[in-house]
């Protein structure tokens, strides 16, 4: 049951708590809509701060940002006040946060296609786009260090290897998983066909196992020495678009099952997962899904219905 519900001005495809104890009670909501007139893509980031009021909890929008379309968004792991977004203009663009949005830098992918994931580690990222390019760029120097032709369909997802940040894990509408090295790019190191498109790839910190997720409704865990099979499969009921690592307990995670709505898994041993709960009161698809730090809440949004929730964990 949702404690509290929020209808935002554009499609909702991103939402993210803050980081941090001290703004612990406040999200920032990522928007994407095509304009079908003029098929022109428009976007927004917004604000949001969760108030207790006679044990009622409201939404109260602090800020709204207009931006380009949105994909993901991600807080760069080294610094609280770093927030990144994928844009569908080619860009990656770089936020400051006290409390309020300021964007601080605009560095561009492509000038063609579009930015669809964003991935943090070290001082970097790493994005998939729409033309099956994966890109590695450094936030701090705003400089691009890697770019390669990963897939011929789009990229949904790349993210580092839990344990060689060198190493690069890519997902895409082909079907395929791929493991690159960005300091030879001309191959795939290795490659794991999936059933369907792979949206989604979760590494386990400092651990040599993967997450992911897919359009064919299944999260996957593989063991990255072995990747001839997953050593585990679970079913979520929808197309497993985001995963979301539980900000303090490496044994639960949250995805974004499309159609089906939100589910928690828990992560048992040899990294099984199980389902401890589903949200399903949206009515369109998830597209994301957040923890908040230091409070037993969630939040989800979904895209057609514009809709905001926040739910208990």
């Amino acid at each position: 049951m949702a404690v509290c519900q929020y209808i935002s001005p554009l499609n909702a495809d991103c939402v993210a708590w803050c980081n941090t104890h001290e703004y612990g009670n406040t999200l920032i909501l990522g928007m994407y809509e095509l304009r079908e007139s003029t098929q022109t893509r428009q976007g927004a980031l917004q604000v949001l701060q969760l108030t207790d009021s006679d044990s009622t909890l409201t939404l109260t929008v602090n800020q709204t940002l207009d931006t380009a379309a949105t994909f993901d968004v991600a807080w760069l792991p080294q610094t609280e006040q770093i927030f990144a977004v994928a844009c569908a203009d080619g860009t990656l663009r770089l936020h400051s946060f006290d409390g309020q949005l300021q964007e601080t830098a605009v560095l561009k992918c492509d000038t063609k296609a579009m930015c669809l994931n964003v991935s943090c580690f070290d001082n970097s990222v790493c994005m998939g786009l729409s033309n099956g390019d994966i890109v590695v760029m450094d936030v701090i120097q705003q400089d691009m260090l890697h770019k390669w032709h990963a897939h011929d369909f789009e990229a949904w997802s790349a993210a580092p290897d839990p344990t060689n940040h060198s190493l690069i894990w890519s997902g895409a509408d082909d079907c395929m998983l791929k493991l690159w090295d960005t300091r030879d790019q001309g191959h795939a190191l290795k490659t794991v066909r999936h059933d369907a498109g792979v949206t989604a790839i979760l590494p386990v910190e400092s651990q040599p196992y993967i997450f992911t997720g897919s359009y064919d409704e299944h999260v996957r865990v593989f063991d990255t020495r072995m990747t001839k099979t997953p050593v585990a499969v679970c079913h979520v009921g929808g197309g497993a678009w985001r995963l979301r690592w539980h900000p303090s307990d490496s044994k639960r995670l949250l995805v974004a099952a499309m159609h089906t709505g939100a589910a928690e898994l828990q992560i048992g041993d040899a990294f099984v997962p199980t389902i401890t709960q589903q949200f399903i009161q949206h009515t369109s698809m998830v597209y994301d899904v957040s923890w908040c730090v230091g409070n037993s809440l969630a939040a989800s949004c979904s895209f057609y219905d514009r809709l905001l929730c926040v739910w208990m964990v």
